[in-house]
């Protein structure tokens, strides 16, 4: 038991320091120093939460200011779900006792205020301080020197002079650190990944300093000329195909005006054929007859005489519209 209890108390603190501490010994036993008020230590005691797993918000907030949020779960990324009595309107009761709070931190810190720019007097009973001084040693001459009351009071403060001291106000310390993001598990490169993720080292047209020889494909590459692709606008097909579809109706409305134009001049051939016909068939009607009343002699002389006259006027009529006729033709 003694032996115990001088492992207990500390004389052999070394050989359990990395054991914990022992049940049997009823002492206060601080394995690694936690704990222990005369020994200030870094480590942290480890906690646990409701499900009894092990905490890491200590371990987080390990040299961080009391004012800093820190998230250590998961759960703090979780949006928080609020009731509607969480986002209902405080009643009147809430609102008068928030005021109330207000006003009389407000009062305070003015009245603060005002009790340090007040003038403090020398009479003042609150600041003055009587004490008596009994001196040790004796005068010259032997005398024994008597003691003295002494009155000791604040010095008057003049509320308008400056600041002795140059105030500088301490920088800010750092905000709270965001929120974690979660980020997917990482995954093995592959060698497609390598070969889109490679850069080819830059190569300039221009310069060569040092005079290496660079093979026309690394210089290719480096112009970045296989990393461009042509791209023509879709614009350009169908701006031909809307020329070619053009010009196909032209050419059809063309043909189309050729065709009504060879009809409409061979409807017209045949008319005037067909009239030079009728004209024909008439003036040898006309002649067969004369040629019957000739042979009959129940014909006068005048009366042949007028026939033909009246073929010769129908004669040159006919070769006037042939004429009129070949010209409009060549029109």
């Amino acid at each position: 038991d003694l032996f115990l209890y001088f492992i207990g108390t500390g004389m052999g603190g070394f050989n359990h320091g990395d054991g914990g501490a022992f049940p049997e010994i009823h002492e206060l036993q601080y394995p690694l120093d936690m704990g222990n008020p005369d020994k200030k230590s870094n480590a942290l005691a480890v906690t646990t939460n409701s499900k009894g797993e092990a905490q890491s918000t200590a371990l987080a907030k390990q040299g961080v200011r009391e004012d800093v949020t820190v998230y250590s779960s998961f759960a703090d990324l979780i949006p928080k779900e609020y009731e509607e009595n969480d986002l209902a309107r405080p009643c009147d009761e809430e609102i008068d006792d928030a005021v109330e709070k207000a006003r009389k931190a407000l009062e305070a810190k003015l009245n603060g205020k005002i009790a340090s720019i007040t003038p403090q007097g020398p009479d003042s009973a609150q600041k003055t301080t009587y004490f008596r001084y009994n001196p040790s040693e004796t005068a010259g001459g032997g005398e024994k020197v008597q003691g003295r009351m002494i009155k000791m009071v604040e010095q008057q403060k003049d509320p308008l002079e400056p600041s002795r001291f140059k105030t500088q106000r301490v920088p800010a310390g750092p905000p709270s650190p965001p929120a974690p993001v979660l980020h997917s598990p990482p995954r093995k490169l592959k060698m497609e990944d390598m070969q889109e993720w490679k850069v080819p080292p830059c190569i300039s047209n221009y310069k060569n300093p040092k005079g290496y020889v660079i093979p026309l494909d690394k210089r290719l590459a480096a112009d970045g000329r296989g990393l461009q692709e042509v791209q023509i606008n879709p614009n350009f097909a169908k701006f031909t195909e809307a020329l070619g579809a053009a010009e196909s109706a032209k050419r059809e409305e063309v043909i189309r005006r050729i065709n009504v134009n060879k009809k409409k001049a061979l409807k017209a051939k045949e008319k005037a054929e067909s009239k030079m016909k009728e004209e024909a068939m008439r003036a040898r009607e006309q002649w067969n007859q004369l040629r019957e009343a000739k042979k009959n002699e129940d014909v006068s002389y005048e009366e042949v005489e007028e026939e033909r006259k009246r073929n010769e006027i129908r004669e040159d009529r006919r070769r006037k519209w042939e004429h009129e006729r070949r010209i409009a033709a060549h029109k």
